[in-house]
This record gives structure tokens, sequence and C-alpha cells, in this order.
């Protein structure tokens, strides 16, 4: 009966027809959930432009997936930084090591490897011009120093988790490494170093692990586009194009290179290799983007690795196409014929963007092309608000830091204050003990002249006891010999 009243229900308001969309709408969206969101992981919350205040470092290693599987090399973060001087060559001065960056950097990671075993300081120029000394993980005592092994080593390892004495972040343009044991420092103590940071745009490791645990290893979407070699050996740079058929937003990029010897010299230059990066994607089709930092890659024999080249970049981009414009530089020992840096393969870590992220993508570049025209009514430019607020967090932790010596100040105050009342107190203290202790001394002499003056008395005494007895025991006898015997009778009548 109720089988009957729903087909007459169904036939009456013709549900046949809705039912069918809706049995419809319910496949196709299976569909989009089993073969579309598996490839996506939804990271909404993340914006494009990954920036954080944050400054904590994260105690576990950070290479996981990507980093873990390609690098094999430890907790190591940030891109590889060159000194001022393009050979890479520090400065060696008495018992110091001196390396002069080219730029203001913050420094995550710290590698020197020496010889032998070394105890040393790790201090930095700060940007008033202060010397303070760096505090890792493996830092102890006061101030802070580290025992460095030779890379063969199983202790040796990076210095990461890098802070100050005051624990915080380091922004420095010069690094200085300090012996304790030796005044001597050469050239041929250390083995290799390597000096890992970036710009105060860079999210921090912590920001870098959040991230990268929603994203994919891809090990050989970006394929290398076939290339013509330059009729001329000695151009002046090689371009390198590695494309994938999908638009993936990419955080950090590496790639395996060998160093070709054009003309077989040695391989040492007289430079570092620049790599210029631009990309193209879908969403703009045959426009290209350039990544505005000029990433260098050092050959110089204090280099610790020259088989690969890992680049966190400042901002994720969406690509299918990147490219690589890499100048070519001449060798030491013939600056007239030139080396090339090759790449073999690209590595990324990368995910699907979400719609919100490729709207920001809209946004940014659309503020960008219309950068040249009037502004009044636009909003500020993404890298103006990230500056003005790294700015102002430097602002921030630079006032906590002046709070922290002002109170530092005051507590020292005090503590000088409260010694020096000690002080007074301990010599009111030693006074009133010497006092003490003269008192007690002259009672004593009195107390040892006292017995002395009972003991003679004592003696006097005993002595005049004994005359008088030799005296009364004389007169005894005295009297005894002078007795007489007699017998008298006497009458009575």
């Amino acid at each position: 009966m109720s089988s009957n009243k729903l087909h007459n229900l169904i036939e009456k308001y013709n549900l046949i027809n809705i039912i069918k969309v809706i049995t419809l709408l319910l496949i196709l969206l299976l569909i989009y959930r089993i073969f579309i969101k598996s490839k996506q992981n939804n990271f909404s919350d993340l914006d494009l432009k990954l920036i954080s205040n944050s400054n904590s470092i994260v105690k576990k290693n950070i290479y996981e997936g990507f980093e873990q599987a390609l690098l094999g090399n430890g907790n190591i973060y940030g891109n590889l930084l060159s000194l001022t001087d393009p050979t890479n060559i520090p400065i060696y001065l008495n018992n110091t090591c001196i390396f002069k960056l080219s730029n203001v950097y913050r420094i995550d990671t710290l590698i020197f490897n020496f010889k032998s075993p070394q105890i040393v300081n790790i201090s930095f120029l700060d940007g008033n011009g202060n010397i303070k000394y760096i505090k890792g993980q493996s830092s102890t005592g006061s101030p802070p120093s580290f025992i460095l092994y030779p890379n063969d080593n199983p202790k040796s390892g990076p210095i990461s988790s890098i802070t100050d004495e005051n624990d915080l972040v380091v922004y420095t343009s010069k690094i200085i490494v300090t012996l304790v044991d030796n005044n001597n420092f050469t050239d041929s103590m250390l083995n290799s170093f390597g000096i890992y940071g970036g710009d105060r745009n860079l999210p921090f490791v912590s920001d870098y692990n959040t991230i990268s645990n929603s994203l994919n290893y891809s090990d050989t979407s970006f394929t290398l586009q076939p290339r013509t070699k330059p009729a001329d050996d000695n151009a002046s740079s090689d371009t390198y194009v590695f494309a994938q058929s999908d638009d993936t937003i990419i955080y950090s990029l590496k790639m395996d290179i060998n160093i070709s010897n054009l003309v077989k010299q040695p391989i040492l230059t007289e430079s570092q290799f620049n790599l210029n990066i631009t990309y193209e994607n879908s969403i703009y089709y045959q426009n290209v983007f350039n990544i505005n930092t000029v990433y260098n890659v050092r050959n110089d024999y204090l280099s610790i690795d020259v088989n690969k080249i890992i680049i966190f970049l400042t901002e994720p981009i969406i690509a299918n196409k990147i490219t690589f414009k890499i100048s070519r530089v001449s060798t030491t020992t013939q600056p007239s014929e030139l080396l090339s840096l090759n790449i073999t393969s690209l590595k990324v870590l990368d995910k699907y963007p979400s719609p919100s992220q490729i709207s920001d993508f809209k946004k940014s570049v659309n503020v960008l092309n219309s950068s040249s025209g009037d502004d009044s009514d636009m909003c500020p430019n993404i890298n103006d608000l990230v500056d003005t607020q790294t700015r102002t967090q430097q602002i921030c932790d630079t006032l906590e830091y002046q709070d922290k010596v002002k109170s530092e100040k005051i507590r020292l105050e005090r503590n000088k204050q409260y010694l020096l009342k000690l002080k007074n107190q301990q010599q009111q203290i030693d006074q009133l003990n010497s006092v003490i202790e003269e008192l007690d001394s002259k009672r004593q002499a009195r107390a040892e002249i006292a017995d002395q003056a009972r003991v003679l008395q004592y003696q006097n005494q005993k002595a005049s006891a004994s005359t008088i007895r030799d005296l009364a025991n004389q007169r005894l006898e005295s009297q005894a010999n002078n007795q007489l015997y007699m017998d008298f009778k006497i009458n009575t009548t």
C-alpha cells in the first residue's frame, strides 16, 4: 500500500528526472573526489607569500621527503651564501678566521669542517657594529664554545637552531671563528665551510617544515628540454629549460650538476657561478616571470659539495616551465678560458595550487603590471608590506633587546648595591670579630695571671702552715722533755 502511494507521488510530481539528476551529480562528485582531490593537498590557510615573523627553530630533522631523499647531509636549512671575495677565501688573522659575506643575511646553518678537532668560539657583527657570540644547539659555556670535527668524524655535523647570546635571530655580514686553544689559525686547518641562510623574507625553518609536510616530492615531473649547444665555447652563459605538463606551486628546488671543463684545465675558478631563474605557467600563457634573487654556486677548494644545488625560494612560484641561465667563469690557471656549470636533473617540492593561491598569484601579478600607472588608489605592494613588516619586526627585536639590556643593567646595579652592602656588613663583622678576639685574649691573659697568683698564695699558705705545724711539734717535744715525774705525799692534817 505504501509503495503504491510512493509510486503515485513520484508520477504526480514527475520526480524521476530529478532523481536521475541527483544520482548523476553524486556520481560526478564521487569521481571528482577520487581522481582530482587525491592530487591536491588543500592547504588553503597558507598564503602564496609564505613569510612569518616566528623565530622558533624546530629540533627534528627538517629534511623529510624531498630533502631527506635528496640531500642526506643532515639538518641543513637555507641557501648557500658567498663571501665578498669571489674566490670565497676567508681572512686568517692570528687565532681568528673571518668570513665577510656579500650582504647582510639571516644565518640559519653553519658548517666548519676542520682537519683535526678544534674548540672554537663563533661570533658575528650585528647591525649596530657590536660583536656578539652565536649560541647554537651544541654550544656550551660562556662565551659559547663549539667542538668542531673533520667531516669524516661521526660527531661532525652542522650547527643549526642558531641564535645569539640573547636568543635572538642572527642577522650579519661578518662571521668570526676564533680558536680557543691555539693562537695561530692557518689555512691548512680548515677543510671546508658552508654558511647557509637568506634575506629577511626567507621563511624560517619551522615554517618551512610545516609547509613541506603538505608537499609532494616530484622526482621526474620536470624534464630537461632539448637544448642547442652554443656554437662558441667561449659563450658567456648556458641556458637550461625544464618543463612539465601541469602548473604546480613550487617551494624549493634541487638540481644535480656537474662542472664541465671545456678546455681540460683545472676546475677551480676565479669566481662563482651565477644562476638567474625565470619561469612560466599556463595562468599567464607566454608570460615570463623573473625570480629576483640571483643564486650563487661556489667552485672553490673550500666548497662542501659541488654536485648539487639546493634552493629554498623566498616566495613560492606557480610554474610548469623553469629556465636557468648560468654564467660561465674563467679558470684560475687560464682566465681566458671558460668553465660551465651543467644541470643534469631538476627535482622540486611542490603541490597543486588551490583556487585561493591562484587568485593570490593573479592579484600579485596584476599589482606588478599596474605599478607603472597611477597607484594612488591601489593597495600597497605585497613586497612593500613584507619589507615594512620585516623592518617593524627588526625594530621590535631591537627594542626588546634594549629592554633586556636595560633590565639587565638595573639588575646588575641592584646586585652591585646589594654586594656593597654585604661588603660593608662583612667588614663590620670582621671588626667585631677582631674586638671579640682581643677581649677574649685579654680575658685569657687575666685568667692566667689570676691562676698564677692563686697558686703562689696557695704555696705561701702551705709553707706557712708547714712552718706553724713544725713549731707546734717542736713545742710539744720541748714540753715533753721538761716534764718532771715526782711522787708527792701531801699531809692533809
